[in-house]
């Protein structure tokens, strides 16, 4: 595992029988053909190509916007973890997310403009507040549920539950791996 520029990768061609691009071409999808066409260099002839984040994104993307929650798949997790912290404070959203402070103010500004989050001061008096879902905040998220479930059981289909738990654990590793060297606002 290594995170670099995949528009210019430093292996000879054929090395790879896999490539695994994760969130990659969100950032940079004016060099989509430079990526791809390095991707391809780099693998093998019977190589494959994995474009997980992204297609994941897209699909709830899609989803959302085909069943008109009003919401993005961004705003919902947010919401969802309101719902299930009442009183949770802003930095913990940052934390748990591993967004920047500017990204999650943002959501809860959106979720506030929607009335489906509420604001309220901390005891301490200081510019700290508790954040709560509003009853349409919660009605919302009971809305959505039942597609989150439907959708990740369509995301998963056929693979076995210990592959997915393997896949979290890998997952929990290249997690920590990075982790303590991300330099987030939080």
């Amino acid at each position: 595992f290594q995170i670099m520029d995949a528009s210019k990768m430093d292996y000879a061609d054929d090395t790879f029988d896999t490539v695994i691009l994760y969130n990659a071409f969100s950032h940079v999808q004016s060099q989509w053909i430079e990526i791809e066409r390095e991707c391809r260099r780099v693998l093998k002839s019977d190589g494959i190509i994995y474009v997980v984040g992204t297609l994941i994104r897209g699909l709830s993307s899609q989803t959302f916007s085909d069943r008109n929650f009003g919401i993005t798949p961004e705003q919902y997790l947010i919401l969802l973890f309101i719902v299930e912290n009442e009183g949770v404070y802003q930095r913990q959203i940052c934390e748990i997310t591993l967004k920047d402070r500017a990204n999650v103010a943002r959501l809860i500004e959106i979720l506030l403009k929607k009335d489906l989050i509420e604001k309220f001061s901390d005891s301490n008096g200081r510019r700290i507040y508790k954040i709560h879902a509003t009853q349409k905040g919660k009605d919302l998220i009971k809305k959505i549920e039942p597609m989150d479930t439907e959708l990740r059981s369509f995301i998963t289909r056929g693979i076995s539950s210990e592959d997915l738990e393997i896949t979290k654990r890998t997952l929990e590793k290249i997690k920590a791996n990075v982790i303590d060297n991300i330099k987030l606002q939080i």
